[in-house]
């Protein structure tokens, strides 16, 4: 093992010399808008000495730890991004895991019987995988991948400890999707593994006592999490995956059947790298051209030696040959995803091609059971095959000859045949937001496909028409490069037992599948230059000198304008609040509100600033101060700030002159049971639209929609001149307390987001807490002064203390299954006092 984790160690600083060393961080897309925000963030509030849990910053108050990408209870990450500033434990945070990821398949395939030299090939693999390297972009899916190998570790050694560790980590490591398809694979390994092990021993008892360990391993896994996964349940109730996912939106991220190929030949569509993407929150550029959603979500590469391998050991380990074909089956989403989805949990999760996790897995041990059959195998059988590494040479030579001259025949046609595909496709784009009620609202807030732009039709067309004259030259890369290595595989089997059952065979394919793999995946995240990486926004003195809500105008701009646009989460790193918070959970109707002022992610364009125009009054309920823009918002009413530092920018600054405070009195609260309809037409400095039904907090008597005896505690209908102030007293992430006068009976409109666990007191006595006004607090409050007190205490924090045991009991487990080993192999244990130690044992001379 040890000198398995010093190639690997090895290997992983070769993967990134360039992060290893700080001089650049894969800054881009995806890590620069939510990850590495989010992250900063929780490590920013455990520094605090608060449990993470509500974002102000963002969303107009979200509670940022319950998404489930942010990795708010995941350790390992927190303690980088709370030691180390963000582009150093973004780099140290993927070349560990990486690393991890190999030091896990190597004990997992080590204790599933293969040798050492297999196991490693087995830990190349899945460490440096085309899944790895791609997804690397989603940090919490990254590290939640890293623990899978471990999972199936601790189930092959029947281990309570390191089962449950493992289900706990991928649990809370940021990613729950990635959780559920890992907790699943575990669960098909447990029994299989029984089955097989009661068949060959009869011993059912003794695998049933395995499985009860196990079984009891993943509750306290399941325990340990607990508080994450509550508050993500929680969420989830008010997000678009609220119960089970349209059928037709739970099978994006499907597989295009054609791009199975893609575990091979991940050229074979195009290509692109998340960082090349020429659009914020745009998810296809211009090299790939696959029916897929983007790149990185279909290629999911093994490497055409892995591949070759699996298949010589598809017959030493059937069952992961079995679990390889329905993994795939799984990625095209069909009929066996469709019932999967109906299992508790997994019918919210969209992307099936996600259980390439499970391929990859699959592939790193048919691949190492195939090392050691080769290895095993007689001469005339090695010979054999490197005569069919020779045959698949030839026919690979003959398939690209004959695709190439097909292509050049049929370009004209083929021409037309794409433009007519893709004219189909235009307009498919997300639809406006309706003006009816509620539920459609709520049903246009669900991401849809991109649709394509007409005018970009015969570019792209004329692209795909390049890529595959470019992928079927025999001059190529694309061509040349698979041939090399099938001719180096079929090579070495022509050396026959020299290489074979020496070291020979290992070490070099090895060092061909990390070869492979690394052209790859290596530099699949874009790098940016350290220095850049958090850079100050030019307009942040600006926006510091008086204080607000800040967002941004049409935001699906060029990548290079992130960071002076402080787009999405990015204000979380300069203490700046927006209004927005691009995530899987994001709260629709807080989203169909940004729409209706045209302050959403959604589409891109001029009639972004029309909408702005056309409802000032609830861009001033927003709060927002400050909006960043490549457009022109004089005619929505705003002031052009000059920012030296801006000059030359298409990026402007631009000042809202009266927003409305955080909070304040209104003097007429109307009772409603769906707002929308009149959001368009609110008035929110004369009045609020109140949903009795929506209570926060636990509070006796909660109305439900009109209930008379509720609407009558509603204060009349006055004119709001004269009504009183609102002061600010204190303010917390999870603690507001205001001093309110009032001269008559009002509402207090108090504009971050309604939420479960937000409660209200009026002068120490607990009262109702409203939504109003689609998304935001409301409060009755008598005339007179009085001092209430809006405090967040989220259910799940009562499950803290039993996670904290359940997370000691798990580590042990671990530590004393430890040092049980280490016992065991401590030369002292193994020779009575006196005895001379056998020749080759441990000490010996």
């Amino acid at each position: 093992m040890r000198r398995a984790a010093l190639i690997l160690l090895l290997l992983t600083a070769l993967w990134g010399p360039d992060l290893l060393l700080g001089q650049a961080s894969p800054w881009t897309h995806d890590l620069r808008h939510h990850h590495v925000p989010w992250r900063a963030w929780a490590a920013g509030e455990w520094l605090a000495g608060r449990i993470p849990a509500w974002a102000p910053e963002v969303a107009c108050g979200f509670p940022l730890t319950a998404d489930g990408q942010t990795g708010s209870f995941y350790l390992p990450t927190l303690l980088l991004f709370a030691l180390l500033p963000v582009g150093w434990a973004l780099n140290l945070s993927l070349l560990l895991h990486h690393l991890w990821a190999g030091l896990g398949t190597f004990g997992w395939l080590r204790a599933s019987g293969t040798s050492a030299p297999s196991s490693l090939l087995g830990a190349v693999t899945v460490a440096f995988s085309g899944f790895m390297a791609t997804h690397a972009l989603y940090l919490g899916m990254h590290n939640a991948f890293a623990w899978l190998p471990w999972l199936l570790w601790g189930i092959r050694r029947g281990s309570l400890g390191l089962t449950g560790l493992s289900a706990a980590m991928m649990l809370v490591a940021g990613h729950p999707q990635l959780a559920a398809f890992g907790l699943l694979l575990g669960a098909v390994v447990a029994l299989g593994n029984a089955a097989v092990g009661g068949w060959e021993t009869r011993d059912w008892r003794g695998e049933l006592r395995t499985l009860g360990v196990l079984a009891v391993g993943v509750a306290l896994g399941l325990l340990a999490a607990a508080p994450q996964l509550l508050a993500t349940l929680e969420l989830a109730r008010f997000s678009a995956r609220d119960g089970q996912l349209p059928e037709a939106l739970a099978h994006v991220g499907s597989l295009p059947p054609q791009e199975l190929v893609n575990a091979a030949f991940p050229y074979a569509f195009g290509y692109d790298r998340p960082g090349d993407v020429v659009q914020t929150y745009y998810h296809r550029g211009d090299g790939y051209w696959g029916a897929g959603v983007n790149h990185w979500e279909m290629a999911f590469f093994v490497g055409i030696p892995m591949v070759l391998l699996s298949l010589v050991g598809t017959r030493r380990a059937i069952g992961w040959a079995i679990l390889a074909v329905v993994s795939m089956l799984l990625m095209l989403g069909g009929p066996g995803w469709e019932l999967l989805r109906q299992l508790p949990g997994l019918g919210g999760f969209r992307f099936p091609v996600r259980f390439a996790a499970w391929f990859t897995l699959c592939v790193a041990m048919l691949g190492s059971t195939g090392m050691d059959r080769l290895r095993r195998a007689p001469p005339a059988v090695v010979v054999r095959l490197g005569w069919t590494g020779v045959g698949l040479m030839i026919a690979w030579v003959v398939g690209v000859l004959a695709t190439g001259l097909a292509v050049d025949v049929g370009e004209d046609a083929l021409r037309e045949a794409l433009r007519a595909f893709f004219q189909q496709q235009v307009g498919q784009g997300p639809p406006p937001l309706p003006a009816g009620e509620l539920p459609a609202v709520v049903e246009a807030a669900l991401p849809d496909p991109e649709g394509e732009d007409p005018a970009a039709i015969p570019a792209k067309v004329e692209r795909i028409l390049r890529s595959l004259q470019h992928n079927t030259s025999l001059v190529s890369a694309s061509v040349l490069g698979p041939l090399a290595l099938i001719g180096g595989m079929a090579a070495l089997l022509f050396m026959g037992p020299r290489a074979t059952r020496r070291w020979t065979l290992p070490t070099a394919l090895v060092l061909m599948v990390y070869a492979d793999l690394w052209v790859f995946g290596a530099t699949y995240q874009a790098r940016v230059p350290m220095e850049e990486v958090g850079a100050e926004p030019a307009a942040l003195e600006v926006i510091h000198a008086e204080p607000g809500r800040t967002t941004v105008v049409d935001r699906r701009q060029h990548p290079d304008l992130d960071a002076e646009l402080m787009s999405a989460s990015l204000g979380l790193l300069h203490d700046v609040p927006d209004v927005i918070l691009t995530s899987p959970l994001l709260m629709v109707r807080h989203e169909a509100l940004l729409g209706l002022v045209g302050l959403d992610v959604g589409d891109r364009g001029p009639q972004k600033v029309e909408r702005l125009a056309a409802h000032p009054e609830l861009v001033d309920l927003l709060g927002v101060r400050w909006l960043l823009s490549t457009h022109d918002l004089t005619a929505a009413g705003m002031e052009p700030v000059a920012v030296p530092r801006l000059s030359g920018s298409p990026v402007g600054l631009w000042r809202n002159p009266d927003p409305l405070p955080r909070a304040f009195l209104v003097g007429c609260a109307i009772e409603t049971s769906d707002p929308w309809p009149a959001m368009a037409e609110l008035e929110p400095r004369r009045r609020a639209l109140v949903e009795l039904g929506q209570v926060s907090g636990d509070v006796d008597g909660a109305a439900e929609p009109g209930d008379a005896a509720a609407a009558e505690a509603l204060p009349p209908c006055t004119e709001p001149e004269g009504l009183g102030e609102v002061g600010l007293r204190e303010e917390g992430p999870e603690r507001l307390v205001l001093s309110v006068s009032a001269s008559r009976p009002a509402f207090l409109v108090q504009t971050d987001t309604w939420y479960p666990g937000w409660e209200a007191r009026l002068d120490g006595q607990r009262v109702p807490l409203y939504r109003t006004d689609l998304v935001f607090r409301g409060v009755s409050v008598p005339a007179g002064e009085h001092e209430l007190v809006l405090e967040y205490r989220p259910g799940w924090r009562a499950w803290a203390w039993p996670a904290l045991g359940a997370w000691a009991v798990l580590l042990a487990a671990v530590g004393l299954r430890t040092a049980r080993r280490w016992r065991r192999r401590s030369p002292r244990a193994q020779v009575a006092p006196g005895q001379p130690r056998a020749p080759g044992a441990p000490g010996a001379p």
